[in-house]
């Protein structure tokens, strides 16, 4: 039996709720999530306020809460959740691990009442939700970049709804803080890299500022080269270091930046196959990038080769 739970009784009315819940989620059978929320729910109705087990039995019903509306997405399930995981906060001991868990539990609850009620202040409250839970998580504890990303994202969020820019501001330094405490083989790296890049690049569309253009190149660069060469997403991430690249070159209108994008096109165009549904938008990537090149050099063999390249993408296109 676990030390958690004086009270033997309770621990074996709660796990019996624990075996429904895993048969939920190896069938799929709401009966069973049913029957473990029924055991849960009257188990924690007999706890004291200050049973020791009380945060950690809160999280697991409002997880199970939480599965129930994504079935039948009945507001009720998230606003008792959310009575159930504001109460956990309030009991647990502050900085301890259910604490910090509980918090993004919260977190992650409120934003799914967002989403099926667009209160601005759910949002709010996930922000500062998010936020408390990478303070109080250690700077070594893999948990991190998670807390982080869940900041980020939903910082995100709400400068798309507020067009606050300190809210972007806000997601890039923490996007910032993951880089720096993970590595290549740490798991969502690639995920934390690209949203990184797309928030940088949001906020030079904004501001202008080359500083972010640069660093968005430079991240790409990491995605890339942390890339394995044959992995699927490769492709998207040259595209994007591509894209990137032009965009810089549009703004200082330096020819390396231009060679780089046009070698990168070279390598996807030689990489996919006659056959690849691809083929024709890599094909006109690079044709652009030559005639580019053409206009600032004025050399007929770019000009040239553009229109054979932009031929065959005709012939390959599907007809519509």
């Amino acid at each position: 039996m676990s030390d958690l739970f004086a009270d033997m009784e309770r621990e074996m009315g709660f796990a019996g709720g624990g075996i429904y819940f895993h048969l939920y989620q190896s069938s799929g059978k709401v009966a069973h999530l049913e029957r473990a929320l029924e055991i849960w729910q009257g188990s924690i109705g007999e706890m004291a306020r200050d049973a020791p087990e009380l945060p950690l039995c809160l999280n697991m019903v409002s997880y199970a809460l939480g599965a129930r509306y994504e079935h039948t997405h009945k507001l009720a399930d998230l606003d008792e959740a959310t009575h159930l995981l504001e109460l956990g906060i309030s009991i647990a001991e502050v900085g301890s691990s259910i604490y910090v868990q509980t918090l993004n539990n919260l977190g992650n609850t409120l934003c799914m009442r967002y989403e099926h009620t667009a209160d601005a202040s759910d949002q709010d409250r996930a922000i500062q939700l998010y936020g408390q839970a990478a303070e109080h998580t250690p700077l070594d504890s893999p948990d991190l970049p998670q807390h982080l990303h869940n900041l980020c994202s939903c910082l995100l969020g709400r400068f798309v709804r507020i067009k606050n820019i300190a809210d972007l501001d806000r997601a890039i330094r923490a996007w910032e803080e993951i880089l720096s405490i993970t590595s290549a083989n740490t798991p969502y790296r690639s995920m934390y890299l690209g949203n990184m890049d797309n928030g940088l690049r949001m906020r030079y569309t904004l501001t202008e500022n080359i500083a972010d253009l640069e660093r968005a190149i430079e991240v790409l660069s990491i995605l890339v080269q942390e890339t394995a060469p044959d992995a699927p997403e490769r492709p998207e991430y040259l595209n994007r270091l591509s894209h990137a690249l032009l965009m810089r070159y549009a703004h200082t209108e330096n020819l390396d930046d231009l060679e780089t994008a046009i070698q990168v096109w070279e390598q996807h165009v030689k990489q996919t196959t006659t056959a690849s549904a691809d083929r024709p938008v890599r094909l006109n990537f690079l044709a652009y990038g030559l005639s580019m090149r053409y206009d600032h050099s004025k050399h007929m063999a770019d000009l040239e080769r553009a229109i054979l390249l932009q031929e065959e993408a005709l012939r390959l296109a599907p007809a519509l």
